[in-house]
């Protein structure tokens, strides 16, 4: 009886004759991020069975079960992408990122990818998650676009309020101001 181990799949029973060789039943579960490593003889236990091994005499007993488990192992090339996000002028992101890396690890280990540095932004924190097999892993970085105060010195004019403007925002000159006795020249 052939045991799919966290696979998925199925696969037919096989019936061995004593004393004669014969191949295993090649093997046709699978396992999203893994390969498949060989056949155990208890769940968690070592390989003792390639697939398709030829085997003789794995029971001496008529109509004895042999279970056997497959053994898989994590790919070490298993695709998962970081999206870069940049805050936008209006203090918003958009639904695309400003850069993708596709990048590839182990299967059902931590990664934790570094984040960028873009001029006029805040980096966030780095995160950490799980390489999923199934290639679904996305990590979202949601990068700040910096703020700084616009104030104008009306030299003793009308005054002008102060305003809040995100980097690389366009500056909004106030219209003319009036000083008593002054022309106004420019900002």
């Amino acid at each position: 009886i052939f045991h799919e181990n966290g696979g998925i799949g199925t696969m037919s029973d096989q019936t061995l004759t004593y004393d004669k060789e014969t191949a295993l039943s090649k093997n046709e579960f699978t396992k999203a991020g893994y390969s498949f490593a060989g056949w155990m003889e208890s769940a968690n236990g070592n390989v003792v069975y390639s697939d398709t091994e030829e085997v003789l005499n794995l029971k001496e007993e008529q109509d004895e079960i042999v279970e056997l488990y497959a053994k898989w192992t994590a790919n070490i090339d298993t695709p998962y992408v970081v999206e870069h996000y940049k805050m936008k002028l209006d203090g918003t992101y958009s639904d695309t990122p400003s850069e993708t890396e596709d990048l590839t690890g182990k299967t059902d280990t931590n990664v934790t990818p570094s984040v960028k540095t873009y001029n006029g932004f805040t980096s966030p924190s780095v995160e950490t998650k799980n390489i999923e097999g199934d290639g679904t892993t996305v990590i979202k970085y949601y990068y700040v676009r910096n703020q700084y105060t616009v104030t104008f010195d009306s030299d003793g004019g009308t005054s002008v309020s102060p305003y809040t403007n995100y980097y690389q925002g366009s500056i909004v000159k106030p219209s003319k101001k009036t000083k008593t006795g002054y022309k106004f020249d420019k900002w």
